[in-house]
């Protein structure tokens, strides 16, 4: 029964994404978008400010899939209105085994420090990666 309501309140808090987390208000204009990769998903992404310095923060999992993915990377791409890219920022993740093919495991928590934050930024991508973090 415990396994039961534990499933519950984890769809329950995924459904629930980060629409609780309102934004740093400096960056309240700045919204957050989430790309579904092939073999990993980004469950939620948010901007969060800490002592000043803001910070694009998150899970991320892998897909349901039979090979599993063990590493991968998350990245946060910066842009303006037009859609150019200001800045890339990337960070490596390491994804729990699966107990069977029919279980997902906990996601991997990620946080890209974004100071200096880039100007003119307008929108945010967050997408997830199988591999290493590109150089």
């Amino acid at each position: 029964m415990k396994k039961y309501h534990l499933i519950l309140s984890l769809i329950a808090m995924s459904l629930s994404g980060c629409a609780s987390i309102p934004p740093p208000a400096r960056v309240s204009t700045v919204s957050v978008s989430k790309v579904p990769g092939k073999a990993m998903h980004i469950l939620d992404a948010y901007i969060t400010e800490t002592d000043g310095r803001l910070a694009v923060c998150g899970r991320a999992r892998q897909a349901f899939q039979w090979t599993p993915v063990r590493a991968g990377h998350v990245d946060v791409q910066f842009l303006d209105n037009n859609g150019q890219e200001l800045a890339l920022k990337s960070v490596a993740i390491w994804l729990q085994s699966r107990h069977s093919p029919h279980s997902y495991p906990a996601p991997a928590t990620f946080e890209i420090p974004s100071e200096p934050w880039p100007r003119a930024t307008a929108r945010i991508v967050v997408s997830a990666h199988e591999g290493a973090v590109h150089s």
